[in-house]
């Protein structure tokens, strides 16, 4: 699934939405869209909750690799690391 806040972009579905007021007056102070920018914060919280997920999913490979890693050293050795 691709996420986009492009409303151009996908059908589009009304909701309703509770706000703290002194945060609606904010928005509406600073002209803001409301609901593009509601959309927003809701993308960057999935995307958030997909890398947490991916982590997840993948935490004993990530594991397993640096212990890899650890024992071995790497199979190249950039030329930024130092000698030590």
């Amino acid at each position: 699934m691709q996420l986009t806040s492009n409303s151009s972009s996908g059908k589009r579905k009304s909701i309703n939405l509770t706000i703290h007021e002194s945060v609606l007056e904010e928005a509406k102070s600073l002209k803001l869209n409301m609901s593009q920018e509601a959309e927003k914060g809701i993308i960057r919280a999935i995307r958030k909750g997909q890398e947490e997920q991916w982590r997840d999913n993948n935490k004993a490979a990530i594991q397993s690799y640096n212990q890899e890693i650890e024992t071995r050293g790497l199979l190249l050795k950039p030329a930024w690391m130092s000698e030590d």
